[in-house]
């Protein structure tokens, strides 16, 4: 296993860190197809095998189903959930994670990388990510955005189906000063009724091949097109479902409703720092994109029309 790796320009380090864990961030955090250079800031990862006493934590709240509670102090920041703890420490342009005790949470361990990599300037958005060419031939990287079951997945794969380049399905990273996105996920991840569109479409893909987990069909991206692996964000969409149409079709966006929605797609940026800095980017965020709402009909099936021109510049 490596000591090391790089991911979206930063540095991983690994101390001392637990088998499983390392076997954890290089299954989920490391993706060698970003092919970025190296950035100043590093992510050391530490394993410290002793307990910790700590105060009262200050609050608890839930993170994909799980109880988690947080205690923030100047630079540092620990979270717990069951017998696990993790501190999140910042200083100058080093992100120090630190498990204690010999238990080993998935879940926090996710919320505590996905903080650290907050700090240091990335906005994780919880959105389906895709790229075409407008009538200019220029390429374009859109996000979908909505809660949970809104249809970002199903809108994505019908979206490929008509010859768009997939970025992710469900979460991307975002770099403000860049504007580029970058993917964070590693295959498609269908209900058996999309998966009803995918095989209206696509009869060459063997259906019962696709492994399942969780109810949800594995289906990789190289079957449905060329991936882009990161790309400069210019369209932000809001979805919407109607019952009164069957077909889907463009509607202006409401600029406070956008903002709402990113908002929401950030996550939960758990301290007072990454809150403004959330909120300093948001209108360099909103200034640098155009925006657009999507009304999905209630005939899945139906095409999803091309882009409405340009807005503005």
């Amino acid at each position: 296993m490596p000591e090391s790796f790089t991911v979206i320009h930063r540095q991983v380090l690994l101390h001392n860190a637990f088998p499983e864990v390392t076997t954890w961030l290089v299954d989920h955090w490391f993706y060698p197809e970003h092919h970025t250079v190296d950035h100043s800031w590093d992510i050391d990862v530490v394993s410290q095998y002793h307990d910790i006493a700590l105060p009262q934590f200050e609050k608890t709240f839930d993170y994909m189903g799980f109880p988690v509670s947080l205690l923030e102090q100047i630079g540092i920041l620990y979270l717990k959930s069951g017998d696990s703890i993790i501190s999140v420490t910042k200083k100058n342009e080093c992100i120090t994670v630190t498990l204690f005790g010999s238990s080993f949470s998935v879940i926090l361990l996710q919320l505590a990388m996905t903080h650290a990599f907050y700090e240091t300037g990335l906005i994780p958005l919880h959105a389906a990510a895709v790229l075409n060419q407008d009538q200019e031939n220029q390429a374009q990287a859109m996000v979908f955005l909505g809660p949970s079951g809104r249809g970002k997945s199903t809108t994505l794969l019908r979206i490929l189906l008509q010859g768009w380049q997939p970025i992710a399905e469900d979460w991307v990273w975002l770099e403000p000063k860049t504007m580029m996105l970058y993917a964070w996920d590693k295959a498609m991840h269908l209900l058996p009724n999309s998966l009803t569109l995918l095989q209206q479409q696509r009869s060459d893909i063997a259906i019962e091949s696709l492994e399942m987990r969780a109810e949800k069909y594995i289906v990789p991206y190289s079957a449905l097109g060329q991936r882009v692996w990161h790309a400069q964000l210019r369209w932000v969409i809001t979805l919407e479902r109607s019952s009164e149409h069957p077909e889907p079709h463009w509607i202006k966006a409401n600029p406070l409703e956008t903002t709402l929605a990113l908002y929401q797609a950030t996550g939960m940026p758990l301290t007072k720092e990454t809150r403004q800095y959330l909120g300093n980017q948001m209108k360099h965020i909103l200034s640098s994109v155009q925006f657009q709402k999507l009304q999905l009909g209630f005939d899945k099936f139906s095409k999803i029309p091309e882009l409405p021109s340009r807005i503005k510049e």
